[in-house]
């Protein structure tokens, strides 16, 4: 499966990936500057995909890649965020919505600071030393 990957690549700009066994796969820039490789390796499709850094180029292969993540329709999707996060199974925090921490919504509101004063240069001491 062709990936692109949004890693900032090396000095030469690449971005080398190995799988368990060492073999390497190098995302080069195409004509259009996306860093992509071609990676045969099934498991560590799975494992790119997996993180956010890597998508696949083709979109006839978004199914492909749905599976091999795991993501799975349980025709409750709407409940989920862009993550695939339950608000039952999401991280302290994310999706709540948080109280205004504004201020005293009852105070005057702020126009800004007073003009500074402004000084005639003959009578403002000099800096020089002398």
């Amino acid at each position: 499966m062709q990936l692109m990957t949004t890693i900032k690549p090396r000095r030469d700009g690449n971005v080398i990936v190995r799988n368990a066994t060492g073999d390497q796969f190098v995302f080069k820039a195409d004509s259009q500057g996306d860093l992509v490789a071609d990676v045969t390796d099934a498991a560590l499709v799975a494992q790119l995909l997996k993180s956010e850094d890597f998508v696949p180029t083709d979109p006839a292969d978004y199914q492909e890649a749905s599976t091999l993540v795991g993501v799975a329709s349980d025709g409750n999707d709407s409940a989920r965020d862009s993550i695939g996060h339950t608000p039952e199974g999401s991280p302290p925090g994310e999706g709540q919505d948080e109280p205004d921490d504004e201020g005293d919504e009852d105070a005057a509101p702020v126009e800004g600071a007073a003009p500074a004063a402004v000084v005639d240069a003959a009578t403002r001491p000099s800096r020089r030393r002398s």
